[in-house]
């Protein structure tokens, strides 16, 4: 009955909620799961807010997110400040979720969660999950902790939820003996506004590094990211679906990371359109990696990278470094003409009809110019320009 009323004067006045009201200890030992539950559904549907005053509130299993509600707190651990946390108790599952955004299967919308840490405890398999929710969603202001993977997001349920933003997130403690553990996981998701904003940290003390911090599929947004102490700090299409049309910004790798970015050929042909702007590696030994077309960039610093669409050769490649001209590798396509300079010169066939191809003259040798044309017998060869 307090409880009602008090929710009742909140609401009144456009406040949030307070998970206290409703028997939440915070004190890091109580199991607070039936207090959070009770609050979130008395709040349903009401496009309200709920909030965790500082503390550290135990779950025994999935805090669950209805549609149209936000939940905040008042730090994200930040040092010496009043700092709110959601935390794995002893008796949570193994491998489940600590907050997962709608029920499932979705879709759900207007689901917020800013300003506080989620703790996984070393036990967790996903800190916060994004699986369900679509518009008007999104998580900004978090430390995600100690979980296999520290934000999912999956399945056509998520579509167009985000950006999450100001994030960061460390790898769980344990996971020397966990080579899967990622920071982010996007995956079959048609259209997700992605990150903007991210430190992702797997700690060189912890011994063996994670495969791969960022492991991303579908469309999306990625914006000043920084990464440490990971195998391969980005995979692009490396999950269920392709990467199309996804733009990765300012993004800062090492200390102790192998490969920035690899664009990866799980999935055929379908990695394409990509833009990949300003990327900084120190001590890569690739700084990107592009499986689908065999390109290899070393270096600390790239200033562009576009890549278009088609398969293997035919895909078009812009690059350049910092301060240095770009390029163009791949083929160029117009209605009847292309333009290739990459790779061995290939046989002038149908397919490679209106293609010119370039060649230096060796030593004091003259350049020459050809295109590869239909012959007035119906053959095809290449033909001298120049």
């Amino acid at each position: 009955m307090i409880a009602a009323i008090v929710l009742a004067a909140f609401l009144a006045q456009g406040q949030p909620a307070n998970v206290k009201d409703f028997g939440a200890a915070g004190d890091g030992k109580t199991d607070d799961l039936p207090a959070i539950e009770k609050a979130l559904a008395s709040i349903r549907g009401k496009n309200q807010r709920l909030l965790f005053p500082a503390g550290t509130y135990g779950v025994s299993g999935t805090v669950i997110i209805p549609t149209e509600t936000q939940i905040e707190g008042v730090g994200r651990g930040d040092p010496g400040g009043s700092n709110t946390v959601i935390q794995a108790l002893p008796s949570f599952p193994v491998g489940g979720t600590v907050v997962q955004m709608g029920n499932a299967p979705g879709p759900n919308y207007g689901v917020h969660v800013q300003n506080m840490t989620i703790h996984g405890s070393s036990r967790a398999g996903v800190c916060l999950d994004n699986s369900y929710s679509e518009e008007q969603s999104i998580g900004r202001d978090l430390l995600l902790s100690s979980c296999d993977t520290g934000l999912r997001v999956a399945t056509g349920a998520a579509q167009n939820s985000g950006p999450f933003e100001n994030l960061e997130i460390l790898a769980a403690s344990d996971h020397s003996t966990n080579t899967k553990t990622v920071c982010v996981e996007v995956r079959s998701v048609p259209a997700f506004r992605g990150i903007h904003g991210m430190t992702c940290n797997a700690g060189s003390r912890y011994g063996s590094r994670p495969a791969v911090a960022m492991a991303i599929d579908g469309t999306g947004t990625y914006q000043d990211i920084h990464v440490e102490h990971f195998a391969t700090a980005v995979a692009l299409g490396s999950r269920t679906n392709s990467a199309d049309s996804l733009i990765f910004a300012d993004g800062e790798f090492g200390p102790d990371v192998t490969t920035g970015i690899d664009i990866t050929a799980a999935h055929g042909v379908n990695n394409q359109n990509l833009t990949i702007l300003g990327i900084s590696c120190a001590g890569c030994t690739t700084l990107l990696k592009d499986e689908m077309t065999g390109t290899k960039i070393a270096g600390d610093t790239l200033g562009w990278y576009l890549l278009g669409n088609g398969a293997g050769a035919d895909k078009a490649i812009w690059s350049s470094n910092h301060g240095v001209p770009g390029q163009i590798s791949g083929r160029l396509r117009a209605p009847e003409v292309q333009l290739t300079s990459s790779g061995p010169q290939p046989a002038c066939s149908s397919s490679a009809r209106g293609t010119l191809w370039f060649e230096r003259g060796a030593g004091s040798g003259t350049d020459h110019l050809q295109i590869c044309r239909k012959t007035a017998t119906g053959a095809y060869a290449w033909t001298n320009i120049f």
